[in-house]
């Protein structure tokens, strides 16, 4: 798996959390690394300091991985334009192939 993979399934999966639970803070390392259990613990953190670097989550770490990481707001914003932009290809895809 690729770094950006990695880091966009997390992402999905934490603004997933927020919409459906208003999670902003996941602080479970365990579950988190139980999601790719054949990954490298040192990829999965790689792959939550891209999405800080992205400025899409903050981490505090401790003992050498995210002991605490938020989702920020303009990552929120983004997934939801981006599934309003998705939905709407969509149905214009849809429209076109009625014509």
């Amino acid at each position: 798996m690729k770094l950006t993979q990695l880091a966009n399934f997390y992402l999905k999966y934490m603004v997933k959390e927020y919409s459906e639970n208003h999670q902003k803070t996941f602080s479970d390392w365990n579950k988190l690394r139980s999601m790719f259990p054949n990954e490298d613990e040192e990829f999965i953190c790689d792959a939550f300091r891209k999405l800080s670097k992205d400025g899409l989550v903050k981490n505090s770490w401790a003992d050498n991985h995210p002991y605490l990481i938020t989702l920020e707001i303009n990552a929120i914003i983004e997934a939801e334009e981006n599934t309003l932009l998705k939905k709407t290809y969509d149905f214009l895809k849809e429209v076109r192939e009625w014509l």
